[in-house]
């Protein structure tokens, strides 16, 4: 799984060119990093080249915040279930319906899922340091048992779709984009720890 960034560099350097003569790569899975809840910071904006100002515009709309909420109804359904991964299907139709009224190039999307894991206690920078040192599921286990107790979010969510389609590279960074901007504000609303937002892609061009 790739970064937006790693994506755009595997593209530019790895990519083969078709008879567009525009470079493409296939098959590829590519997420945009965990959305910040308590700064102005919104993801790979700079990649996506949407401004903070629009992104902030889209909050206000009625039909966002029907999407947020159908991230929250669909978390709180499938919290006590043991599952993973669970069909996110009744966001497919309202999700595209959204992103034909808004001033973004997103292509209609074929499918999505949401998955649903144990939200990460610490920060990969961390874990580079503790890992040899201690015992980190022991740290983890006190850390859950802390969060529990202050009934604070324990969980994550990631938002994930596919696309059979090929995607243009602007395409796929608005897509992850306004999803990730849908997790934070779902996560904001409901309480669990925004993770990322993630596409299978067929193939991304230029």
């Amino acid at each position: 799984m790739l970064s937006l960034a790693r994506a755009q560099e595997r593209l530019i350097t790895y990519g083969m060119t078709d008879r567009s003569f525009k470079k493409s790569i296939h098959h590829q899975v590519v997420f945009v990093k965990t959305m910040s809840l308590s700064d102005d910071e919104l993801v790979d904006t700079n990649l996506s080249g949407l401004q903070h100002q629009y992104l902030e515009s889209l909050t206000r709309r009625d039909d966002f915040k029907a999407l947020v909420d159908i991230i929250a109804d669909s978390y709180e359904r499938n919290l006590p279930e043991t599952e993973q991964f669970f069909s996110f299907q009744e966001f497919l139709v309202p999700f595209n319906a959204f992103s034909k009224t808004i001033q973004v190039d997103i292509p209609q999307i074929e499918s999505f899922e949401l998955e649903l894991r144990p939200a990460q206690v610490f920060s990969h920078n961390l874990y580079h340091f503790i890992k040899d040192h201690v015992d980190v599921t022991e740290i983890e286990t006190k850390a859950r048992t802390l969060l529990a107790e202050y009934e604070l979010p324990a969980e994550m969510i990631n938002l994930i779709f596919s696309s059979s389609k090929s995607m243009n590279f602007k395409q796929l960074a608005h897509t992850l984009t306004i999803l990730s901007l849908l997790l934070r504000e779902a996560a904001l609303e409901v309480g669990f720890v925004p993770g990322r937002a993630v596409g299978k892609v067929t193939s991304i061009t230029e």
